[in-house]
């Protein structure tokens, strides 16, 4: 009984195991069924390997197009094909002949593929791999433009998809005319060969015999030995059709397809997808399309292109005129959290791949969210709101400025180092004041004031869909590295540090009624018939609408008091902003040479369509907010009331006054 139960799992075992053994044996059979067929289908020998599908494309709010892909062609040299000449006794080739053959082949490449001999020659002779074992490829040229392969793909497949056998067509011969007549682009010549010959190969008989030998005298006469060990293969790559136009704000892609920060970071999951498996071809010089898989999902931005090349323009020529090191301006919806534009100057050009990984300095870096700064008096605004908002202060509450305010231990001067008597608050806006603003921030106290920075927003990430966002920095009581004086000093934007887009975000809320407004750059994600649409999302109510109104007509009547030197101002349009102008903190102490200027505002005032923070480092011509970027600003406004149709205000409060 024990023996019959004991040979009945033995059998049960032996049958399972045969089972394991044909399944086995079945999946070979079927890879090598699947390779052969993938073979046949595409015409030649070739292997499986993961490959990403297509990224998906980026689009601004408009529909222009900002990253998509192409099929450009890798060079390489397969060194198993190379012909060295005879083998020696010992039945190994000479190396004076290997290095003869590698020389010619880099020779006659050169003049293909826009790549100096003396690169090409240390590229091919160094033919062995890490491990020192002899090498069987190797890439020699990442990029080959499109336009340098074959224009014979169409007439080929005709060939190869006839009914009735090969046929020549007028487009064909045409193309083959042009190779026997020598009226073509010779960087082509190897490629177009190539294809020549595995059509003569495969249907050699039915061409016509002169034409057939012509062809064959082309081929082993130009390169029909020399460069057949050459091979072009396809590779999709990354391009981006505005060259360096909001190069900050898309990142790039790296060799691997692999989205590296900007939006093709923080989106790679969508853009770029998972990989498949697909069949590439291995035959020297056989370039085809087999990486045209179907695309992800396209993306949608909030960027405005035009508006991105307003704001680089502008940026550019201020910081040419004023002489400055670096700058930035963020355009922003402040109703909706819209980001319109980010310039940054310097910036870089995504289609070069190679000269932004090696700029190990700035790589990864968008400046409008990874750069952290002390903002200085453009600050001042938000120490106004805080302190309208307490209800301590209103709009005509007043204080006696000396010039001089001394608390935790330190002395705060007004920036002209003058005193300014009797001052209203929008006096205190209006001449930039430090001693006011401290006031204000000690009058509060430390809890009431870093309770307000903090509903702001200020130190804290806005989680803008942009990889590599800063937080900024701001102590509060109880920090180990906080002091009295920074009560005082945080008020006029010393002390503590913000991100280009934290200050506008912050800034946003007072043209918004008191409402902040997530920043984000994603519009849309469409993929076939499914479209996602981002909605606006609220972030905080730091004050009220009253408050935000008032404070609106404050910063506007700042400007307006200060006719005489302000070149914020754009005749027909009122606005609402505020100069800065930081000193610049160094390991020792301020840089007395170097500041930092800015402006912030926005406008129209009663609708704002748009905010504006403008920064510049260390301009020469003069350190001033108010003499550098406040007229940036208004140059920009001059030039996006005309893109985004905003009639002047005379204009809209007739039409206001027709409905």
């Amino acid at each position: 009984m024990r023996s019959d139960s004991f040979h009945n799992r033995l059998g049960i075992v032996v049958f399972l195991l045969g089972l394991s053994t044909l399944f086995v044996f079945y999946r070979l059979i079927s890879l090598q069924f699947n390779l052969k067929a993938a073979e046949v289908a595409v015409g030649g020998p070739g292997n499986f390997q993961m490959v990403r599908p297509p990224r998906g494309r980026i689009f601004d709010r408009n529909g222009e197009l900002l990253a998509t892909n192409a099929v450009f062609y890798e060079v390489g040299i397969d060194y198993d094909s190379v012909l060295y000449g005879d083998e020696n006794e010992d039945g190994n080739i000479d190396e004076f002949d290997r290095r003869i053959a590698l020389k010619n082949i880099a020779m006659e490449l050169s003049s293909l593929i826009d790549m100096s001999y003396e690169s090409l020659q240390k590229l091919v002779l160094d033919d062995m791999s890490v491990d020192g074992t002899q090498l069987s490829y190797k890439k020699l040229k990442a990029y080959l433009e499109p336009e340098l392969a074959p224009d014979l793909e169409r007439q080929m497949q005709q060939l190869y998809d006839g009914d009735h056998g090969p046929k020549i067509t007028p487009e064909f011969a045409e193309q083959i005319s042009l190779i026997l007549n020598g009226d073509y682009d010779e960087r082509v010549e190897p490629i177009l060969g190539v294809q020549l010959q595995r059509l003569v190969e495969a249907y050699g008989q039915d061409l016509d015999l002169e034409l057939r030998q012509h062809i064959w005298a082309l081929l082993s006469g130009k390169y029909g030995h020399t460069l057949r060990s050459i091979t072009v293969r396809p590779v999709l790559l990354r391009t981006y059709p505005n060259g360096p136009l909001a190069g900050h704000i898309l990142g790039l892609v790296l060799y691997n397809q692999t989205g590296y920060y900007g939006v093709e970071g923080y989106y790679d999951d969508i853009l770029g997808g998972d990989t498949e498996r697909v069949f590439v071809s291995i035959i020297p010089l056989d370039v085809g399309t087999e990486l045209q898989t179907d695309a992800n999902a396209d993306v949608y931005l909030t960027i405005d292109r035009e508006i991105q090349f307003l704001a680089e323009q502008v940026l550019t020529e201020s910081i040419q005129e004023y002489e400055a090191e670096s700058g930035m301006m963020l355009v922003g919806d402040p109703t909706t959290g819209d980001i319109l534009a980010i310039a940054s100057v310097p910036g870089f050009d995504p289609n070069d791949i190679e000269a932004v990984i090696t700029d190990t300095e700035n790589v990864g870096r968008n400046p409008a969210v990874s750069e952290q700064f002390e903002p200085g008096s453009v600050f001042k605004v938000i120490t106004m709101a805080a302190a309208l908002e307490s209800g301590i202060f209103s709009r005509y509450s007043s204080y006696f400025d000396t010039g001089i305010f001394e608390y935790g231990g330190i002395v705060v001067r007004n920036w002209d180092l003058k005193a300014h008597d009797h001052q209203d608050m929008t006096g205190l806006l209006a001449r930039s004041l430090n001693v006011g603003a401290a006031t204000l921030s000690t009058t509060l106290g430390p809890k009431q004031y870093y309770d307000h920075l903090q509903a702001f927003g200020i130190g804290r990430l806005t989680h803008v869909d942009i990889q590599g966002e800063e937080t900024g920095s701001l102590r509060r009581p109880g920090d180990p590295d906080w002091h009295d004086a920074d009560l005082a000093t945080n008020s006029f934007g010393q002390g503590l540090a913000v991100t280009g887009l934290q200050m506008l975000t912050a800034v946003s809320a007072v043209a918004n009624d008191g409402v902040i407004m997530q920043p984000h750059l994603l519009q849309e994600i469409r993929d076939g018939d499914m479209v996602y649409t981002a909605k606006p999302k609220i972030l905080g109510n730091p004050i009220s609408r009253e408050v935000a109104n008032t404070l609106t007509d404050m910063l506007t009547a700042s400007l307006q008091t200060e006719t005489s030197h302000s070149k914020a101002l754009v005749d027909g349009y009122k606005l609402a902003g505020k100069t800065g102008t930081a000193q610049i903190p160094m390991p020792y102490g301020y840089d007395t040479e170097r500041t930092m200027a800015s402006f912030i505002g926005w406008g129209p005032v009663d609708q704002p369509r748009f905010i504006i923070y403008v920064k510049l480092d260390a301009p020469q011509t003069s350190q001033w907010g108010s003499s550098t970027a406040a007229p940036t600003f208004a140059k920009m406004v001059e030039r996006l009331v005309i893109h985004m149709e905003i009639p002047p205000e005379e204009i809209r409060q007739r039409l206001a006054s027709d409905r």
